[in-house]
C-alpha cells in the first residue's frame, strides 16, 4: 500500500461517506480509516448522521430523546431521519454535512490535509449532493456483512 501513496500526491481534502445496514460494521471501517488517514498526516473530521438527526430534532424545539435500549434508538433514528428528510428534503443530512465541513475547513490553511468521515448515509440523494459538491474528493464506501454477523452484532449491543 505504501508504494501506491506518496504523501506529496495526497489530496488536501477527502470526504469519505460510509453506508450499510445496521450491524454491518461501519464503526470498524470508520476506526480503520481514521487511524490510517491520521498516519498520513490528515486532520480527521468525523461526522455522525445520527448526531445530526438528534441535533436537528432538538433544534426544532423538542427535548433530547432518551432510549431504553439500542433497538429503540435505532427505530427512533430511522423514523425521525425519514421524517426530517420528508419535511426538509431528501438530501437534508448532506446539506448539514456540507455546513459542518465548510465550518471546519474555513479555519484551516490551504496546505492542511483534512479527511472527513461521514457515518452513515442512508439516502441516495445525500450521496448525489455530496458527489456534486465535493466531486473527485468524495468517496462512498459500502459496508456489508452477512445476516448472521449483523444479527450477532445487534444482539451484543
Amino acid at each position: 500500500m505504501d508504494q501506491l501513496f506518496k504523501p506529496q500526491a495526497l489530496s488536501p481534502l477527502l470526504v469519505i461517506a460510509l453506508t450499510g445496514a445496521i450491524g454491518a460494521g461501519q464503526s470498524f471501517v470508520r476506526t480503520a480509516l481514521v487511524n490510517g488517514l491520521a498516519s498520513y498526516g490528515y486532520d480527521i473530521l468525523p461526522i455522525d448522521i445520527s448526531t445530526l438527526i438528534v441535533a436537528s430534532f432538538v433544534k426544532a424545539g423538542h427535548e433530547e430523546p432518551r432510549f431504553r435500549n439500542q433497538a429503540e434508538r435505532f427505530r427512533w433514528l430511522q423514523s425521525t431521519g425519514n421524517g426530517l428528510r420528508s419535511t426538509h428534503g431528501s438530501d437534508l443530512m448532506a446539506g448539514l454535512c456540507v455546513e459542518n465541513i465548510n465550518e471546519y475547513i474555513s479555519g484551516k490553511s490551504p496546505h492542511d490535509r483534512v479527511a472527513v468521515i461521514i457515518d452513515s448515509l442512508k439516502h441516495p440523494d445525500e450521496v448525489r449532493t455530496l458527489r456534486h459538491v465535493f466531486r473527485e474528493c468524495f468517496y462512498l464506501v459500502g459496508v456489508v456483512a452477512s445476516e448472521h454477523t449483523r444479527a450477532e452484532r445487534l444482539r451484543e449491543r
